[in-house]
């Protein structure tokens, strides 16, 4: 049974707003591409011309592409990114247009935590964990519809998860949330385990070729000098000093970044503010659904999945300096998760009809609806997500509106095409 409906009163505001955000997305990922940024750009032109590496596979397809083509990888780069990003809208979206929307709900769509993250601070985003939440949001519209085979699902689980390993190692702490969105259909059950054996080996097979292959400075210096860059000199030109570099670092290096920057622009106290912001629709969603009764179970799992993925992410917490791309991952993950869950809550006719009788026994005054509307622009506009370094609570709708201007008045066509075929 197909348990995606749509709602016609609020359709044409969520889609306006969704391709608002999308366009500016769109932007911000021509602008980055056209500066080839050393992370954003940096992070998908890692590839295996230096041999076999973790976090090479985009780059490498990309690299196969251009010698292909005879067009920069930067253009195949961007094609990767603005699709993973129309996966992750699309399916943010189809999870959203189909119910009967409550105040949390809102929330989520408007969070500076889930759709409008990348244009937040640039350059924030475009980087490979949309990989992981485009499939997995794919993954849960295939389980909603409920007319796929299990050993598709199955395969394409395998396939995810392949392509998430070989893009970068780190989304693969998410895995808990992958894990709750088929726990969530098929339940705790032998169905599971059929469907899950198939990526679980996939899974531990990618994860021993990555540990393995974790690369050096010489793996660093002959992927930038694949890129058509001179690696002669001492110092590394300035797009292979970026994510390609960090390639090259051990895991004692990073750590030491780490160690430095965490007290210097503190790290616990501001992204433990962030964090607490951007679960607030979260926790609304949890307390909401909590009153059915059928729907326990599913929070249950939903929330130890959660419980393990918050210990794993700890790993990356300690090493890395970028956290707020981490919270991103997770809240944008459980954002989709919850609506999963909603989804099949009011595809329940009691639900249905309890939902009817609320709604017709609330009254509506219209300082209610105001007040509503005034929390709904604050939470929104009154606070970001920093990538890392977290320095201020700027208001976040002038860093929107200031970056995607910045990207209108750099599109000019002919100086685009001349540095992409370059």
């Amino acid at each position: 049974m197909n348990r995606l409906r749509p709602s016609e009163r609020f359709r044409p505001w969520i889609s306006l707003y969704v391709t608002v955000i999308a366009t500016a997305t769109a932007l911000i990922g021509i602008k980055q591409m056209r500066e080839r940024n050393i992370w954003s750009m940096g992070d998908w032109l890692v590839n295996y011309q230096g041999g076999f590496v973790r976090r090479g596979l985009p780059g490498e397809a990309a690299f196969r592409l251009g010698q292909l083509m005879h067009v920069s990888p930067d253009v195949f780069v961007l094609i990767m990114q603005l699709a993973c990003y129309a996966a992750m809208f699309y399916s943010f979206y189809r999870l959203l247009i189909g119910l009967r929307l409550k105040l949390w709900m809102i929330l989520v769509l408007v969070s500076p935590a889930t759709l409008a993250f990348q244009l937040e601070e640039y350059p924030s985003g475009f980087r490979k964990e949309t990989i992981l939440l485009a499939g997995l949001g794919l993954l849960i519209l295939v389980l909603l519809r409920g007319s796929i085979r299990d050993a598709w699902i199955s395969a394409y689980t395998t396939v995810f998860v392949a392509i998430c390993i070989l893009s970068h190692d780190a989304p693969i702490l998410y895995g808990g949330l992958v894990l709750a969105a088929l726990a969530i259909e098929f339940g705790l059950s032998r169905r599971l385990l059929n469907v899950l054996m198939c990526p679980l080996i996939c899974m531990f097979c990618m994860l021993a070729l990555t540990l393995t292959h974790h690369g050096d400075s010489n793996t660093t210096r002959r992927i930038c000098a694949s890129l058509g860059y001179n690696v002669e000199e001492r110092i590394l030109p300035a797009p292979c000093r970026g994510e390609i570099a960090q390639i090259g670092l051990t895991l004692q290096e990073e750590r030491a970044e780490a160690r430095y920057e965490h007290p210097l622009w503190h790290y616990n106290r501001r992204y433990l503010v962030c964090t607490l912001l951007a679960s607030v629709p979260l926790i609304m969603a949890f307390a909401a659904l909590w009153r059915w009764k059928a729907g326990r179970p599913l929070l249950k799992i939903l929330l130890s999945m959660i419980a393990l993925t918050s210990c794993a992410i700890g790993v990356l917490l300690y090493m890395t300096i970028d956290w707020g791309r981490w919270i991103y991952i997770g809240v944008f993950a459980i954002a989709l998760l919850l609506m999963m869950i909603e989804n099949i809550r009011q595809s329940d006719p009691s639900e249905r009809e309890a939902d009817e009788r609320q709604r017709a026994s609330r009254t509506q005054v219209w300082q209610t609806n105001i007040a509503t509307v005034l929390f709904v622009a604050f939470y929104s506009l009154s606070w970001h997500l920093p990538h890392s370094r977290p320095n201020d609570f700027r208001f976040a709708g002038y860093t929107v509106r200031d970056y995607t201007s910045l990207a209108l008045s750099d599109l000019r066509p002919s100086h685009f095409w001349r540095r992409a075929h370059r």
